[in-house]
């Protein structure tokens, strides 16, 4: 009797991928509906953050070779 369930729980699987491959679609065109671009895109750099260098940094490279740091 194991070999008449197979095909059942085959079928079953594929049932549910076909369900989650459909519910799927339905929600993607519904992303798609409500999807926009904004095309007046304005950067202004007076309001510009910027990331400063990390604070355990010890010692600045520029000048110096690696020869003379000391770690």
């Amino acid at each position: 009797m194991a070999q008449a369930g197979a095909p059942a729980a085959s079928l079953k699987r594929q049932v549910d991928e076909v369900k989650h491959l459909a519910i799927y679609r339905e929600s993607v065109k519904k992303e798609m509906k409500h999807r926009s671009l904004n095309e007046n895109f304005d950067f202004n750099p007076k309001n510009l953050i910027t990331v400063t260098d990390k604070p355990t940094k010890k010692f600045d490279m520029g000048d110096e070779s690696q020869k003379d740091v000391v770690l």
